[in-house]
């Protein structure tokens, strides 16, 4: 079990933070290289403290992602059927396309019937196959939030970046495949 646990942090938590690190040097180099230039002389030290704060930031960004996706925009999905206005339609692949959530949507799951097939499979050891993908639409759901702020921070700054917009379609679309994967292993068992 701590394996899995090991795997996720990570993966996850561990490259967001450091993703996270390198977006920042985008936006502010002089103070990021002044860091890494005092930090020079304790290059142990800093090794040692940059894994657990890159981790800490990837849990800050997935608590983020939480409270943006899973709070403030999922307050807004649409509780009437989307596909009638283009407007909803739009947002919905915007937004959840990508994620477990849309996706189940798509495939008229339930949110009571996939938890508790996930706990039935859990209880079953069938669920690492399933545990990966999932793992997988996780790392790319928290790169494409980096992504997007970084867009959003440009906008703000009337700036615009083309190749920041190809870069999240291509995020966007393997955090889609992932979930794809996650949501069909559990429908299987359903």
């Amino acid at each position: 079990m701590t394996e899995k646990f090991t795997l996720r942090d990570i993966l996850v938590y561990t490259l967001l933070g450091l993703i996270v690190l390198f977006f920042s040097y985008l936006y502010y180099p002089c103070k990021i290289t002044c860091i890494v230039k005092d930090s020079k002389d304790y290059s142990d030290l800093t090794v040692l403290l940059l894994i657990p704060i890159c981790y800490l930031i990837g849990h800050i960004l997935m608590s983020l992602d939480d409270l943006i996706f899973n709070g403030f925009l999922l307050r807004l999905f649409p509780k009437s059927n989307p596909l009638k206005n283009k407007w909803w339609k739009f947002y919905n692949f915007l937004f959840f396309g990508y994620r477990n959530i849309g996706i189940r949507n798509k495939e008229e799951i339930t949110n009571e019937i996939f938890l508790k097939t996930c706990d039935k499979l859990i209880q079953e050891n069938k669920y690492e196959k399933a545990e990966y993908y999932q793992v997988m639409s996780d790392l790319f759901k928290g790169i494409f939030l980096i992504i997007f702020l970084s867009i959003v921070f440009d906008f703000l700054q009337w700036k615009f970046e083309l190749w920041k917009l190809i870069l999240i379609s291509l995020i966007w679309y393997r955090a889609k495949m992932f979930s794809a994967y996650y949501v069909r292993m559990i429908k299987r068992n359903i």
